[in-house]
């Protein structure tokens, strides 16, 4: 299932558990290409509430149990380009990405943003690349 798929596929699973602030959750899902079903208990078991937003560490330790790796990208490669969420396609980067906003994160696959901030001016304060653990 592509990312677009995934996207679509998450938002019709979280309404219809009546799931929100699953933004985590979403992010991991269609980054892994995994699902959201399997990204929604990797993340609950490292302390995500139904209903609550999740933190960096949380996600990051589901990507693990899911055979994922989440690295930083360090910032001087991406801030004169892709400042907000709506310039990140400007990088012109394959792969995936998480990217990280105040109180928010989205998926970014091949440059795209897969998430209702997609086109907004949510500044980016860091970006962390998905890769298949080692």
């Amino acid at each position: 299932m592509g990312p677009e798929e995934l996207y679509m596929e998450s938002r019709a699973v979280a309404s219809a558990m009546n799931e929100c602030q699953d933004c985590t959750v979403r992010a991991v899902a269609i980054a892994t290409g995994e699902g959201y079903d399997m990204a929604h208990y990797a993340v609950e078991e490292h302390g995500r509430e139904r209903g609550r937003g999740s933190s960096i560490r949380a996600m990051q330790s589901a990507c693990a149990d899911m055979g994922y790796t989440m690295v930083r990208v360090e910032r001087q490669a991406y801030r004169d380009r892709a400042k907000t969420a709506l310039t990140a396609s400007r990088l012109g980067w394959k792969g995936a990405f998480i990217l990280s906003f105040s109180g928010h994160v989205a998926a970014m696959v091949d440059s795209r943003v897969y998430d209702w901030a997609a086109g907004s001016r949510k500044r980016i304060q860091n970006m962390y690349r998905i890769e298949p653990a080692a």
